[in-house]
């Protein structure tokens, strides 16, 4: 009759078996993008009031957003992942544009955000500002973001030693 099945241990060609379980798992997409990790010591119920809070990143070639509710224009994913600085593995849900309102009245559209609701805070990446054309300028209580005219498009402040945007909360 046919050669021994290995999968249902039935004799009958391996072809037909309904029962055979495939050794490949659907392929996943890895982004090459750099997510620096933020972790602080903190308060759970002050660590749930940060996750609204948008933190300029340096080690972020990505912007990123944990909440599907910021987003403006949103595109979701399946099967696309990035690896982080410690290794792990996190799905992004999705990617698409945000819009940061801050308390300057300028208001500032991210492009290409990553929705990784596995993130404890939104990333603004400080690259990807400056290659749209914007300067930071730091010192010890804050942050000034700058266009190329001179004008100031929003500010920041030191909380913890991370510079969180202050935005206009809606």
């Amino acid at each position: 009759m046919g050669r021994m099945n290995m999968s249902c241990g039935d004799n009958g060609y391996f072809d037909e078996c309904k029962d055979i379980k495939s050794d490949t798992e659907p392929a996943k997409v890895v982004h090459n993008e750099v997510i620096g990790l933020i972790t602080v010591n903190e308060d759970p119920a002050l660590s749930k009031m940060r996750r609204r809070g948008w933190y300029l990143a340096s080690r972020c070639t990505v912007h990123v957003c944990n909440s599907r509710d910021m987003f403006v224009e949103y595109h979701p994913l399946s099967g696309h992942e990035v690896i982080l600085d410690n290794k792990n593995h996190v799905e992004v849900a999705g990617i698409g544009s945000v819009v940061l309102r801050f308390t300057t009245g300028k208001v500032l559209t991210l492009s290409n955000v990553f929705h990784i609701p596995a993130i404890s805070k939104c990333l603004v990446s400080l690259g990807k500002l400056a290659k749209i054309g914007l300067s930071m300028s730091f010192d010890a209580g804050g942050v000034i973001i700058v266009e190329k005219n001179r004008q100031t498009v929003g500010e920041g402040y030191n909380e913890d030693g991370l510079f969180r945007l202050r935005i206009v909360e809606e």
